[in-house]
């Protein structure tokens, strides 16, 4: 039997916005798309920060997967704007 279970999805928060994505593990490029698909004004080139829970901050790459969790914080900017 094929069964298909339905596509759950995990809400984020991107830029201090909520954003759903696919449950659990996501790629880069995946959370950009779905930030863009919801309505945040960014680019696919731009670059995905992950906030840590000691207050830093790492690279999503696009081809990476990453698990994410409920209200996990993640900044997208434009490549000149982190420093």
């Amino acid at each position: 039997m094929n069964e298909h279970k339905p596509l759950k999805t995990i809400e984020i928060i991107v830029n201090n916005k909520p954003v759903n994505v696919p449950d659990k593990e996501v790629s880069g490029l995946e959370i950009k798309q779905a930030a863009i698909a919801q309505g945040l004004n960014i680019q696919l080139d731009f670059l995905v920060f992950r906030d840590l829970s000691n207050g830093q901050q790492v690279v999503v790459k696009d081809d990476e997967l990453v698990k994410v969790h409920h209200k996990e914080r993640f900044d997208i900017l434009c490549n000149d704007d982190h420093s």
